[in-house]
């Protein structure tokens, strides 16, 4: 620089003034740039999904065990309404970032020796960058916002990892009602077992999460700086751009996956219709609503006894009077798991909807 300029380069500032700053708009457009595409796109792949898979039943889970119909449309939607919430909750929290332009112990001592009125400086040098100050500072920004946006990243993280294990659990062998796009003619499965073709997509995913989930607690570590500022922060923060890449690779692979999936319809249609006992649930219920006694307990007998659920509860002669008042859609109900599953096609097709509409996709 010359000469005449070299005392008025950091004049009145901290070396955090132009760093605190530095790592917010770094911070920012990180995920502007990288995060936030990939995870819409991800968004995009599951409301197609979603819709296109609205009417196809299949069985629920709970507890790893079979609970009641839904469809696999409605699986996805769940999803998409949980990654949806984490994108508008990341986006907004881009919003709240907040700089500062104050000084050593952020009191403005040596701004409020140059200027009249340091505020207005801050806020003027702070313009420049797209950033607003808080009411105060010390040497630092105060972390929150920052760490609202690690939170939000890290949530969306957690809904990829949750998506991933869910679809690595259908392609197992005993289930396999999905399966991963996969060339035959240059793919390998296994390099021991040329029968396999395994869920690398997802048990990828899987373990991205758990390389860079932990490191969300390093940085709520790091919330703790003691009075005006300390430098325990000074190596943990190096690694916190690997949160924001580590999410956009697992996104990008996620999106890949449910381009490609393969969803076997059939066998889940096959094994829904097979599985009788699932009616107990929505029985008890609907016995329940018309007076029935302790219909719970008089189901839960049936489900031990031999034969089909729905044949059995037509047979009883103790549950015929409440059957009868039940409407014809309910007792349909009953007798094919199917058809319980109207709710849950509206909801896959309204959630859909609802994200493809705010988020613009």
């Amino acid at each position: 620089a010359p000469e005449p300029v070299k005392p008025l380069i950091h004049l009145g500032a901290t070396s955090y003034d132009i760093l605190s700053n530095a790592h917010l708009m770094r911070l920012r457009e990180g995920v502007r740039e990288f995060a936030l595409p990939a995870l819409r796109e991800v968004c995009t792949e599951l409301a197609r999904l979603a819709e296109r898979e609205a009417e196809t039943p299949t069985i629920g889970r709970t507890h790893g065990q079979y609970a009641e119909p839904i469809t696999f449309g409605y699986a996805l939607a769940v999803f998409l309404d949980r990654l949806g919430f984490c994108v508008r909750s990341l986006e907004e929290s881009l919003g709240h970032l907040r700089g500062k332009f104050s000084g050593a112990v952020g009191a403005y001592v040596a701004m409020g020796l140059l200027f009249d009125d340091p505020r207005a400086i801050e806020r003027e040098v702070l313009e420049q960058v797209d950033l607003v100050p808080n009411h105060t500072s010390t040497q630092i920004t105060h972390p929150e916002p920052a760490l609202a946006v690690l939170h939000h990243l890290t949530a969306a993280f957690g809904v990829l990892a949750n998506l991933a294990d869910d679809l690595r659990h259908l392609q197992r062998s005993e289930i396999a009602e999905v399966a991963e796009s996969y060339k035959a003619d240059s793919q390998v499965g296994s390099s021991a077992m040329p029968h396999k073709q395994n869920p690398i997509t997802w048990e990828n995913i899987k373990s991205l999460w758990k390389t860079f989930m932990p490191t969300l607690m390093t940085f709520y570590m790091d919330q703790i700086s003691e009075h005006q500022r300390d430098l325990t922060n000074s190596a943990s923060a190096r690694f916190l751009p690997r949160l924001v890449l580590g999410l956009t690779v697992a996104a990008k692979r996620a999106s890949r996956g449910l381009h490609g999936l393969v969803v076997v319809r059939e066998r889940m249609q096959d094994r829904l219709a097979g599985l009788d006992q699932v009616v107990s649930g929505p029985a008890q219920v609907l016995l329940s609503s018309v007076g029935c006694p302790d219909a719970h307990e008089k189901v839960r007998l049936l489900t031990l006894a031999p034969g089909r659920l729905p044949d059995l509860l037509t047979a009883d002669p103790e549950l015929a009077p409440y059957l009868a008042k039940l409407e014809p859609r309910q007792r349909q109900a009953l007798t094919s798991p199917e058809a319980m599953t109207g709710p849950a096609h509206r909801a896959a097709l309204e959630t859909a909807h609802y994200w493809k509409e705010r988020l613009s996709l």
